[in-house]
């Protein structure tokens, strides 16, 4: 998977690295591109804070996926205002989180009804008798 960085990260290098780029291979340029958490630009990237959108992108009571070093998340705000961050699958079966609905502060799977909270820890799961089995997930 190509990094959504590649356009940033290139230009960086290129900048501050200038003759030392012309040394080398096409394969070793796209060392330095990938963001995933096991590349070396991915670790770098992940020791900051990193802006990912801006408030009036995203309304009060929605969700939507994003990407960021190259990892998919789903990026919700609840209706008091609160922007949160979660996996971008629900921990049951899958589905896209930003499919879901946005209940308060808390996000509601489409598929089985899970509720996820802002730190995404599951706080409800509708079909499931046994209350402790939520903090498991």
């Amino acid at each position: 998977m190509v990094s959504i960085l590649k356009i940033a990260v290139i230009p960086w290098v290129d900048r501050f690295w200038g003759a030392a780029m012309d040394n080398l291979s096409e394969g070793e340029i796209y060392d330095y591109v990938p963001a995933g958490p096991d590349a070396p630009a991915g670790r770098y990237f992940r020791m900051f804070w990193n802006p990912i959108a801006r408030l009036e992108d995203i309304a009060p009571g929605t969700a939507k996926p994003i990407k960021i070093l190259d990892e998919d998340f789903t990026l919700y705000r609840g209706e008091s205002g609160e922007v949160s961050l979660v996996d971008f699958k629900c921990a049951h079966r899958g589905t896209q989180l930003s499919l879901g609905w946005v209940l308060g502060d808390t996000l509601r799977c489409r598929y089985h009804g899970w509720r996820y909270d802002g730190p995404g820890q599951c706080i409800e799961q509708p079909a499931e008798g046994d209350e402790a089995f939520c903090e498991k997930v």
